[in-house]
């Protein structure tokens, strides 16, 4: 009889391990999901608020715009800082064409 109980007992720590890992597994994908939901809002915040600009449009107002306008005047800048490089010819006139 206590050998009989000792094996249910092991196996339900076995699969108690196993459901608790199984949870927590879940548990990083949900996080790992927001986490990136996040950056891809982010990421298409400032995208839309680089278009803006680059089309001489006002920046869309909205969750974070004084932190995606931040990255979007950055980007600009480097964006004009690159046109004055020679050696990034090719792609300042992409850049260029695609603004007019």
């Amino acid at each position: 009889m206590t050998n009989n109980f000792n094996k249910n007992v092991s196996r339900w720590l076995s699969l108690y391990k196993d459901l608790n890992e199984g949870l927590k597994q879940l548990g990083d994908v949900a996080n790992w999901a927001s986490v990136i939901e996040a950056d891809m809002r982010f990421i298409c915040r400032v995208l839309d608020n680089s278009a803006a600009l680059m089309t001489g449009q006002q920046p869309s107002s909205g969750p974070a715009t004084s932190e995606t306008s931040t990255a979007v005047q950055s980007t600009t800048s480097s964006t004009t800082a690159a046109a004055a490089d020679a050696s990034s010819a090719p792609i300042d006139a992409s850049l260029q064409s695609q603004s007019q």
